[in-house]
């Protein structure tokens, strides 16, 4: 319970209140967080000066001020002193965090303040209201959108277990938010990428609570087809984490998720000129064609066509080639029959993997993928009694 205000705190707080905007206006900084430190167990004001917060927070020198002003310091306390179910006021507590996280969402963007926000417990206060307040979609959004801010700093130190459960929570109760679905798979996307760095420095190995994510990550995916954004923040989360899944230390060997190549494959299909969708979907079936498996329903289900279209529209892009080059070559390598060889041949494959290293000739990894393709392509072909094309 919160404490009888004397008349003389309701009547500043009555002030406050009047004064906000002007306040807002004028940048009044030192005003607002006075107003917060003063009036800490007021909810109303608390989401008041948040708002105000993040109106000013809009300007990038006004986030240095903020830094300067210990503002993260204080919006956290917010949510900490204003956790849901500590008063029967709860739409006011709803506002009052969704204020709280739209401008640290903001702040989170300056360096200083991401090192704030971790360092006053802030990654712990947002995990609490994303567990309170699961099916809350804008309170999901920009708690994930902080969450990913922070991932993708590599000097915060982030409880990644809590943060995985978390992300993967969110989309689970919010599958089809287009807001939440596009930072958590964010959030996951760096998670993920980072995860072999920030495992030297944890003591857990949190290798099978990423993984776990991979169904609902897939939901999203179909739940969202047209969405461009959504499938290339998919494809890179699923990317990175079959990345880790096959290389590395911590590699758990080859991997089998059927479930996954349709959708991935209906993503390069319906946004062929994305090329963020075309770059992760084409590593996104390059880590999955280390699985004998994954190859034949990648074959089965057109991957070498669509693959070779991504080539075609993207052909000025080193990071599409390097990793659709990288498909083929798994494909063509592994192939224990003629039929790889033949789709290849009929849609020119050769000619698209010599127009990538022309191109392209100084990317490394690209011309290694592609090289290695067509050397496999041509020691195939030569063994073929259906195909004789030259390579």
């Amino acid at each position: 319970m919160h404490e009888q205000k004397s008349e003389e705190e309701v009547q500043e707080a009555d002030d406050f209140r009047l004064q906000v905007s002007a306040h807002t206006q004028s940048g009044d900084l030192a005003a607002i967080i006075a107003g917060m430190r003063r009036h800490r167990m007021d909810a109303c004001i608390q989401k008041l000066a948040c708002q105000a917060l993040w109106i000013l927070a809009q300007d990038n020198n006004a986030k240095e001020n903020m830094h300067n002003a210990r503002a993260v310091e204080h919006i956290v306390e917010a949510m900490n002193v204003h956790k849901m179910g500590t008063c029967a006021d709860t739409k006011m507590q709803i506002e009052t965090h969704e204020q709280a996280l739209g401008v640290l969402w903001s702040l989170a963007r300056h360096a200083d303040n991401r090192k704030e926000i971790v360092a006053h417990g802030g990654i712990l206060a947002i995990i609490d209201v994303m567990l309170a307040l699961p099916s809350e979609a804008v309170i999901q959004e920009r708690a994930c959108g902080i969450l990913w801010n922070l991932l993708e700093s590599p000097d915060c130190l982030i409880p990644e277990k809590d943060v995985i459960m978390a992300l993967a929570e969110a989309l689970r109760n919010n599958t089809t938010h287009a807001g939440v679905v596009t930072q958590s798979c964010g959030a996951l996307m760096s998670v993920a990428r980072n995860y072999n760095q920030r495992q030297k420095d944890v003591q857990h190995d949190n290798i099978a609570l990423i993984s776990s994510s991979i169904g609902i990550i897939l939901d999203v995916m179909r739940a969202h087809q047209s969405h461009p954004v959504i499938q290339a923040q998919g494809c890179g989360a699923l990317m990175n984490i079959f990345n880790i899944m096959t290389s590395g230390s911590k590699a758990k060997g080859n991997i089998t998720c059927l479930d996954a190549t349709p959708v991935i494959l209906e993503a390069l299909r319906a946004h062929p000129m994305s090329r963020s969708v075309q770059m992760r979907g084409c590593g996104v079936l390059w880590s999955l064609a280390t699985s004998e498996d994954m190859r034949g329903k990648i074959v089965q289900d057109s991957g070498i066509e669509i693959i070779c279209e991504a080539l075609r529209c993207h052909a000025s892009d080193a990071d599409v080639q390097e990793r659709a080059c990288g498909v083929l070559w798994s494909l063509v390598a592994n192939s224990h029959d003629h039929s790889v060889e033949a789709r290849m041949a009929d849609i020119d494959a050769a000619g698209l993997l010599h127009q990538a290293m022309k191109r392209h000739a100084v990317h490394v990894g690209l011309m290694k993928n592609a090289h290695g393709a067509l050397t496999c392509l041509a020691k195939k072909m030569t063994k073929s009694p259906y195909i004789s094309a030259g390579v």
